[in-house]
């Protein structure tokens, strides 16, 4: 997941196939801000987030990765 912080957009990277991949934005609190699958190019559009961090959930099950961004 890079770049972080970010300050646009969000590109992800991962071992295996990304397509259809279920992402989960959630703020600080634990409320879900974004939920989406996607796309085959692994970027996410976060500039209309607000300042701050934010965790970055990929995936679901045992499957499931996440990971602290911060966006300036």
């Amino acid at each position: 997941v890079y770049p972080n912080p970010v300050q646009d957009v969000l590109t992800i990277e991962m071992a295996g196939s990304l397509i259809g991949q279920r992402l989960v934005l959630t703020d600080m609190t634990g409320r879900a801000i974004r939920t989406s699958t996607l796309a085959s190019d692994g970027k996410v559009d976060v500039s209309d987030l607000q300042t701050g961090t934010y965790f970055l959930s990929i995936g679901e099950g045992a499957a499931k990765v996440t990971r602290r961004i911060v966006k300036q």
